[in-house]
């Protein structure tokens, strides 16, 4: 390094230190510090080339000094603080010393280091917050100590060694919802692959070690084996699970755990969603003149702007591809099979709950927002009344059998069995109001004795035949005070005595009238076989009815 000045009060100054710090802008904020020690000598250029850096010379001389230029230390990230880490001699100190200070100048990153006095003059290193060899692997820190004689530096390397302090994180494909979601044809077959989960730990070598397992306490992990590298496949056929299990749904977790060679183990726990689909399930979405590992590639920008159209069945996830030659044309294409799920209830949908997807005006709009990538052809469904929409059928009964979903059918059947017995119950009450307010049979009129016609045995000379009386129709109300009843008995004696009047005129017919008139005034009785009958039954009676006479009708004439 050449330095030339010919400044005499910079000549004073024989040595320059400069302390250089490289920042990056990412968070955590990485950097990186660096000395620099510069040598001036005064008048002509020298140069310095073959002389030992006084940096890492041994300290020489009597003036206040630290006992090194360089020093080098190592920590587990372990430690707490505060923690005594180094103690930095300081030589040639003055016993009659007023002012003396212990200072890092630069590189505490984060103020994880605090340096201080010592009763015995000496500057003391502590950590005075917890480090973490993942945010910073090392520190270099500038020190110094000053006196009224002086300054003096020096430089501790600081070293963090690994811990196992970090638990493994699961990788999600979907970090939105923290779930594996996986998808079983429903004709796979034993040991199918289903999905393969991974864990990041940041710590090093066997501590960031990951061995997977499931978690027995999982009711659904019976059906699943998990290999020690995170594979899972299935123990049996998809038709054996539905049958033991009797649903299409199958949730379960899986633990990753590190592998330190002493200490405790660190684990984690990741949910897995399987879906058994079938053509119910699907749609394809069919592209143009395209490689598959490019639509692979792009299969997260696809299924952003599908979900627009899939509500609420927002996560599309891509089952497989399919490559598909026309012999005839010589065009390849790529069927990609989808399948759409449910986030909130981690069920698959079927198609006709997002049919909005198939219209054209969709597919134009989606082919429109995925070029000039992916050409797509066209987007439907595969629906068939074949034995895949019969199996899903069948599960989606086969669901009903399910100890939660029993007890809801049960609770309707008794729901319902109540409201019958309370249906029936009403009716019978109304029967039974009706009947009590039926009409009642009243006693039969026609037991009452008809009153026969008079007639007038020898009309005098002289005299008109036309003198006949005619009887009539009288109604008079019966009410079931006493009261009135004998009013009837009155008003009947009064028809009576009206039926058995007498022409005046003739002296004989007026002596049999009157000796009629006399016998029959005595014998009541019909009025009190009426009286008796109306009383017992307590019956409102609405008349009695007088019957017509019996001569010839050409020769009545009222007498009325």
């Amino acid at each position: 390094m050449k330095f030339v000045t010919g400044s005499e009060e910079v000549a004073l100054v024989m040595h320059m230190s400069l302390y250089i710090e490289a920042r990056d802008g990412g968070i955590p904020i990485q950097s990186r510090e660096a000395v620099a020690l510069i040598d001036i000598e005064p008048g002509d250029v020298v140069t310095l080339s073959g002389m030992q850096s006084t940096f890492d010379a041994v300290p020489s001389g009597d003036k206040m000094q630290f006992s090194q230029r360089n020093y080098s230390i190592s920590i587990s990230e372990s430690v707490h603080p505060p923690h005594l880490l180094l103690i930095l001699p300081v030589l040639n100190t003055s016993e009659n010393e007023r002012f003396m200070s212990c200072s890092i100048i630069s590189g505490n990153y984060e103020e994880a280091f605090n340096i201080s006095l010592s009763p015995k003059d000496n500057c003391e290193l502590r950590i005075q917050t917890q480090v973490d060899r993942e945010t910073m692997e090392s520190y270099q820190l500038n020190v110094t100590v000053q006196t009224e004689q002086g300054v003096d530096h020096a430089t501790v390397h600081v070293t963090i060694l690994d811990a196992n302090d970090n638990a493994p994180k699961f990788i999600y494909d979907n970090d939105e919802y923290n779930t594996y979601f996986a998808a079983l044809p429903d004709g796979a077959s034993l040991l199918t692959h289903v999905v393969t989960v991974k864990a990041d730990d940041p710590d090093l070598e066997n501590n960031s070690a990951v061995v997977y397992s499931l978690d027995s306490s999982s009711k659904d992990s019976k059906f699943f084996m998990c290999s020690l590298a995170g594979e899972i496949r299935t123990k049996m056929s998809v038709s054996e699970m539905v049958e033991g299990s009797r649903k299409s749904h199958f949730t379960f977790q899986v633990i990753g755990c590190d592998s330190p060679v002493t200490g405790k183990k660190l684990c984690s726990k990741a949910e897995v969603s399987v879906n058994i689909i079938a053509d119910s399930n699907r749609f394809i979405l069919l592209a143009l003149s395209t490689e598959p590992q490019h639509l692979r590639f792009n299969r997260k920008k696809m299924a952003k702007v599908l979900q627009e159209f899939t509500e609420p069945c927002k996560l599309l996830l891509l089952e497989r591809t399919e490559e598909i030659l026309d012999s005839i044309n010589k065009t390849r294409y790529i069927n990609m099979l989808w399948y759409a799920v449910n986030p909130v209830t981690k069920r698959s949908c079927r198609v006709e709950e997002y049919g909005k997807l198939f219209d054209n005006s969709t597919i134009k709009l989606v082919a429109a927002k995925l070029k000039p990538h992916i050409v797509i052809g066209k987007i439907y469904n595969n629906l068939k009344t074949d034995r895949s929409v019969l199996s899903k059928n069948m599960l989606f009964f086969t669901n009903f059998k399910t100890p939660e979903k029993a007890m809801i059918a049960l609770a309707i059947i008794v729901v319902v069995g109540a409201l019958i017995a309370i249906c029936a119950i009403c009716i019978s009450y109304i029967h039974h109001l009706l009947k009590r307010h039926s009409k009642r049979d009243y006693p039969n009129i026609s037991q009452i004795p008809k009153l026969g016609a008079i007639f007038i045995t020898g009309p005098a000379a002289g005299s008109s035949h036309d003198m006949l009386y005619e009887t009539q129709m009288l109604e008079m109300p019966i009410r079931e005070e006493d009261s009135m009843i004998k009013t009837l008995g009155t008003g009947l004696s009064t028809a009576a005595q009206g039926i058995n009047s007498c022409d005046l005129n003739y002296a004989q017919n007026y002596q049999n009238c009157v000796q009629d008139s006399l016998a029959d005034e005595g014998n009541f009785s019909t009025e009190e076989s009426i009286i008796r009958g109306v009383s017992g039954q307590k019956r409102k009676l609405k008349g009695i009815v007088i019957p017509a006479p019996d001569y010839p009708m050409d020769q009545k004439k009222s007498v009325l």
